[in-house]
C-alpha cells in the first residue's frame, strides 16, 4: 500500500532533521537537500541529465538508498535513449522491483516540485560530489588505520597502498578493471575517429625519431618500454683514489687526474676490453659528483677502494651496483699491471731512496739522515751510493746486533751542505716517519729494471723470504706504513707477482702497534719475484724459496674462477653426458669435475673451453683479471667523488680494482617536453643532476660537452647556448636519487599529474639499479617485481615509462654482438612484463674500421601492438646526442 501524503511528508521531515549527536556515534557527511533539488532537476530536463552525466556524478556519490535508486534508473533511461521524467523513471523503478522501496510515484513528484531551480543543478552536483567524497575519505581513513593496526610485515608496501587509497579520494574515482564490453566498444569508436580525422600516424607520444615513431605510432599510454644497452657502467671513486696512467707509471689520486683533465690534459687509464684484455686508453670525460656516502670495500688480498653503493664492480654475473653486492662476492682484479715508465734516476738514487726508507731515520728534526743495518751487503750499497752524492758514511751507535750509520757530509760533515738530504727533500721522503713512509712518485714512472732494483734494496731491509717445515714457502715484507704496503703491493703487481696484504699487531716497546704486511705465497709469484727482483743480501734465502717451489705442481692455486662460470659450462654442454665429457678431456668417464661445489681453475675452464669449443669459457680462461673475493664492506662517512667516463668499455682500474647509454633515453624525454607541453620525468640513478643538465645542454645547443666541462667556449657557442636554454623552458623534471623504488616513482608521478594535470612520459636510468624494496629471495625476482610494478604503473597513470635495461656479458662472445631479446639481464621477466623492447647497437662500438661511423641501429625486437624492425639513426659523440638518420641510410 502507498504511504500517503502526509506520512511522505513527515519521513522528509524527518530524513531533514538532523539527528541527535551522542559523543560515540558521528553522521558521515551528507546534504539530503542538494540530492532531492539534483534528483528534481534531472526529472524536469533531459539537458541536465547529460550536463550531469559529464560531471562524473556516480550512484555511489548520493548519501540516501532511495536516491541512489532514483539516480540509477534515470542514468538506465540515459543510456537507452529514452526520455526521462516522473513516468518514465517510475516505471523503471516499478520494473526493477524499486518503486515502493523508495515511496511510490508521489516522492518522484515531490523531488520534481521540490527542485529551486534548474539552472542550479550543476552546483547542486558538486555538493553532492563533495560530500561523498569526505564520506570515503573517512572511509579510507579507517581503512588505513585498520592496515596499520595490523602491523604488516612489508611497511613500505602498506604505505604505498595507504598513498595508492588517498589518490583514489582524491581523484574521486574507483578502480574497477572489469568492464563490459559494450562500454569499451563507443571508446573504441571514439579513439578510431579521432585517429582519422587527425589524419596522422602518430597515435601516441612521438619520440623526435621519425622512422621509430612511423614503426610504433609514437610511445603509447600505458606501455612498458625497455631500451637495452651495454652496461652503463658509473664510476663514482672517492678522491684521493689512486689511478695509474698505463704509458707512464705515474700514479695519481682521482682529485687530481679530475683536476688535470678539466684543465685540457689527456688522462689515460687501463680498462677492460670486449675480448678481456687490459688495455690503455683515454678518458673521455671527467666530473665531479660533490659530497656522498661512501662504502670501504677490502678483498681477500687486502686490496682496498672507497666507493658509492652505486658504483658496479665486475662479478661473475656482470657488471654489477656495490649496493647488490654482498661479502663474500668475488670481484675483478687485474692479473698483472705491466705499467712501467721511461725517467730513469741514478742507481744510487734508487738505491738510497729505497733503503732509507726501509731502514733510515729521515724525520723531521734530524740533523743528516741516517741507517741501522746489520747486513754488509746493504752497508755496503749505502756507502758507494752516499759516494755518490759526495757523501760518506760516520758510525753513529751500536743498536742490538746492528749499528746505525750517519750520512754526512764530507769529513764529518764540517763545511758542506748535505745532497742525500736535498735528494731525500727533493722525493719528498725528509721529514717523514716511519708511520708516513710510501714510495716516491719517481719510481713509479722509472723504467722497469729500476723498479725492480728499488724492490730488491727495500726487500733486504724489512722482506723476508724463508720455508717452513711443512715445505710451505713465502717472501714477506713488513712496515708500520699502511700506505707504504698498499705501493709496494701495486709494484709489485707491474710484474705480475700476486700478493696478500694484511694486517697484524707487533710488539713494540712495551706496547702494540699495528703493522702491514705483504705476502708471496703462490709457486709461480715466487719464482717470478726470485727473477726479475730478489732481494739484496739474502739471496741465498731466495734460493731456497725457489728450491722449495719447484718442480711440485702445487695443491692449490688462488686463481680460481667464480662459481658462476659453471652455468656457461653447464649451457655450452647442452645434452652432452659428464662421462662425454670428461673421455673429450682426456679423463677417465667418472671423472668429477665438482660444478657449483668447487671454484674451477683457470685451466680446467680453458680445456673444457676446447673441448665444448665454446668462445665464452675461452674469454673465462683467457681473462686479463683474477677473481679476489670481497672480506667486508663498511660505511666510511661522507666525502668528495669524482666520475670519469671511459667511450667504449665503461670501466677502468682504480686501486687495482676493476671499476665500472643514457642519450637516447635523455633524447626522447626532452624531446617531449618541447613538444608535448606536458611533464616528462627522467629518473637517473646513474648520474647526478649537473651532468645530466649538462649533457641536455650539450645536446641542445650542439656545442662539444668537453667545451662545456672545461669551460673553454668561443662567442658563437655562447650565442648557441643561450638559445638553447630558452627552446629548454619546458617541463622537464629531473631526479638523481640513486636508491629509488618503484613505489617512490609512483608517488612523485602521481604527485606529478595531479599537479600539472597531466603526464606525457617517465624514465628510467637504469632498471637494474633499482631496489624492489621487498624481501624477494635473489635478484632475478627483485627485478621481476620490478618490472612488473612498472608496468602496473604505467596502466594506471595511462602514460608511456621508458626503462632502459643492462644487456647481459654472453653477447660479447658472438660475432655479431647485435644485442637479442635473450641478452637482456633478468630477461624473463622484462620480456613479459614489456610491451616494446628495443636495443642500441653502434657497430663503431666493436669495429672501429666499419663503414658505419657515426650510425646506431634501434633494433626492434618485439612490439606487442605491431611490426618490429630496424631503425638507423646518427650518432653524435661529441654532443652525446641522437638525430634522425636520412632517408638513404635505412
Amino acid at each position: 500500500m502507498a504511504a500517503s501524503n502526509d506520512e511522505l511528508s513527515d519521513r522528509r521531515s524527518a530524513d531533514r532533521r538532523p539527528a541527535p549527536r551522542r559523543p560515540d556515534v558521528r553522521v558521515p557527511p551528507h546534504n539530503l537537500h542538494a540530492e532531492e533539488s539534483l534528483l528534481g532537476a534531472l526529472l524536469l530536463s533531459r539537458e541536465v541529465v547529460g550536463n550531469v552525466a559529464e560531471m562524473g556524478v556516480t550512484v555511489d556519490h548520493f548519501y540516501k538508498p532511495a536516491h541512489q535508486h532514483v539516480y540509477a534508473a534515470i542514468r538506465g533511461l540515459m543510456a537507452t535513449g529514452q526520455p526521462v521524467d516522473v513516468v518514465t523513471v517510475a516505471d523503471e523503478l516499478r520494473r526493477n522491483g524499486l518503486l515502493e522501496e523508495i515511496g511510490g510515484s508521489t516522492f518522484l513528484m515531490e523531488l520534481q516540485n521540490a527542485t529551486p531551480a534548474i539552472s542550479n543543478a550543476g552546483r547542486y552536483a558538486k555538493i553532492v560530489q563533495d560530500t561523498a567524497v569526505l564520506r570515503r575519505m573517512i572511509s579510507v581513513a579507517s581503512e588505513i588505520a585498520e592496515l596499520a593496526y595490523d602491523e604488516p610485515d612489508d611497511v613500505t608496501k602498506a604505505l604505498d597502498e595507504a598513498e595508492t587509497k588517498m589518490f583514489e579520494v582524491a581523484e574521486d574515482r574507483v578502480v574497477d578493471s572489469t568492464k563490459p564490453l559494450g562500454d569499451l566498444l563507443p571508446l573504441a569508436m571514439d579513439k578510431l575517429q579521432e585517429t582519422f580525422d587527425r589524419g596522422d600516424t602518430i597515435t601516441g607520444t612521438a619520440t623526435g625519431f621519425n622512422d621509430l615513431d612511423e614503426i610504433l605510432s609514437g610511445l603509447q599510454p600505458s606501455t612498458l618500454n625497455i631500451v637495452g644497452a651495454r652496461p652503463a657502467m658509473g664510476k663514482c671513486v672517492a678522491w684521493d683514489t689512486p689511478m695509474v696512467d698505463p704509458l707512464t707509471g705515474e700514479v695519481r689520486t682521482a682529485e687530481e687526474w679530475y683536476l688535470a683533465g678539466i684543465g685540457g690534459a689527456e688522462v689515460r687509464c687501463t680498462t677492460l676490453d670486449d675480448a678481456g684484455r687490459l688495455t690503455a686508453t683515454t678518458f673521455g670525460g671527467f666530473y665531479s659528483d660533490g659530497v656522498k656516502p661512501l662504502f670501504r670495500v677490502t678483498t681477500r688480498s687486502g686490496r682496498t677502494i672507497r666507493i658509492t653503493a652505486e658504483h658496479p664492480l665486475l662479478t661473475g654475473r656482470g657488471w654489477q651496483p656495490l649496493a647488490d653486492i654482498a661479502v663474500g662476492t668475488r670481484i675483478a682484479v687485474p692479473r698483472a699491471l705491466p705499467v712501467f715508465g721511461d725517467r730513469r734516476l741514478s742507481d744510487a738514487e734508487v738505491d738510497l731512496l729505497a733503503l732509507l726508507i726501509g731502514d733510515g731515520s729521515v724525520s723531521a728534526g734530524r740533523t743528516s739522515p741516517a741507517i741501522t743495518s746489520a747486513s754488509p751487503a746493504v752497508l755496503d750499497v749505502v756507502r758507494r751510493a752516499a759516494a755518490e752524492f759526495g757523501t760518506t758514511l760516520s758510525f753513529d751507535a751500536p743498536a742490538g746486533l746492528a749499528a746505525t750509520w750517519r750520512i754526512v757530509a764530507g769529513p764529518r760533515g764540517h763545511g758542506r751542505s748535505n745532497e742525500v738530504i736535498e735528494l731525500l727533500r727533493r722525493h719528498g721522503v725528509w721529514g717523514t716517519d716511519a708511520h708516513g713512509t710510501r714510495v716516491p712518485a719517481a719510481v713509479f714512472t722509472a723504467p722497469r729494471d729500476q723498479v725492480a732494483r728499488f724492490l730488491n734494496r727495500l726487500f733486504a731491509t724489512d722482506g723476508t723470504a724463508w720455508v717452513a717445515s711443512s715445505g710451505c714457502a713465502r717472501i714477506a715484507y713488513a712496515t708500520v706504513s699502511e700506505q707504504l704496503s698498499v705501493d709496494v703491493a701495486h709494484l709489485l703487481l707491474r710484474f705480475g707477482i700476486r700478493t696478500k696484504r694484511r694486517t697484524r699487531s707487533v710488539p713494540y716497546a712495551g706496547t702494540r702497534r699495528r703493522a702491514f704486511e705483504i705476502e708471496v705465497m703462490d709457486a709461480a709469484s715466487l719464482r717470478r719475484f726470485a727473477d726479475e727482483i730478489g732481494i739484496l743480501g739474502k739471496e741465498d734465502a731466495v734460493a731456497r724459496v725457489v728450491s722449495a717451489v719447484s718442480g711440485a705442481r702445487p695443491s692449490f692455486t688462488i686463481d680460481t674462477l667464480p662459481l658462476d662460470v659453471w652455468d656457461d659450462v653447464v649451457k655450452a654442454k647442452g645434452e652432452r653426458s659428464w662421462a662425454d665429457v670428461s673421455r673429450a678431456a682426456g679423463k677417465s668417464p667418472n671423472h668429477n669435475w665438482h660444478p657449483y661445489r668447487r671454484r674451477p681453475r683457470r685451466d680446467t675452464i680453458a680445456r673444457l673451453a676446447e673441448v665444448l669449443d665454446c668462445d665464452v669459457l675461452r674469454r673465462w680462461a683467457s681473462d686479463d683479471v683474477s677473481w679476489d673475493a670481497i672480506v667486508s664492506i663498511e660505511a666510511c662517512g661522507d666525502d668528495r667523488i669524482y666520475d670519469f667516463n671511459v667511450p667504449g668499455t665503461h670501466n677502468f682500474v682504480a686501486a687495482d680494482v676493476l671499476v665500472h647509454n643514457t642519450a637516447f633515453g635523455l633524447g626522447i624525454a626532452t624531446h617531449v617536453a618541447m613538444t608535448a607541453r606536458k611533464p616528462a620525468i627522467f629518473f637517473s640513478l646513474e648520474m647526478g643532476h649537473a651532468e645530466l643538465t649538462q649533457r641536455i645542454l650539450s645536446s641542445e645547443a650542439r656545442v662539444d660537452s668537453q667545451k662545456l666541462r672545461t669551460g673553454r667556449l668561443v662567442d658563437s657557442d655562447w650565442t648557441k647556448i643561450g638559445r638553447a636554454i630558452n627552446r629548454l623552458e619546458v617541463p622537464l623534471f629531473l631526479d638523481d636519487n640513486p636508491r629509488v623504488t618503484v613505489m617512490e616513482i609512483r608517488a612523485k608521478a602521481r604527485r606529478m599529474k595531479s599537479r600539472y594535470g597531466g603526464l606525457s612520459l617517465i624514465v628510467i636510468d637504469y632498471l637494474q639499479l633499482m631496489s624492489g624494496g621487498s624481501s624477494a629471495e635473489n635478484r632475478q625476482l627483485e627485478v621481476s617485481e620490478i618490472s612488473r610494478g612498472l608496468k602496473i604503473l604505467a596502466r594506471e597513470l595511462e602514460v608511456p615509462i621508458i626503462a632502459l635495461s643492462q644487456l647481459s656479458r654472453n653477447l660479447e662472445a658472438r660475432a655479431d654482438k647485435r644485442p637479442m631479446l635473450a641478452d637482456l639481464r633478468e630477461s624473463g621477466s622484462l620480456e613479459q612484463d614489456a610491451d616494446v623492447v628495443m636495443f642500441l647497437y653502434r657497430d663503431e662500438v666493436y669495429n672501429r674500421e666499419t663503414p658505419d661511423k657515426g650510425l646506431a641501429e634501434v633494433i626492434i625486437a618485439k612490439h606487442r601492438s605491431g611490426p618490429t624492425g630496424v631503425v638507423r639513426l646518427v650518432f653524435n659523440g661529441a654532443y652525446t646526442r641522437y638525430d634522425n638518420a636520412a632517408k638513404g641510410l635505412n
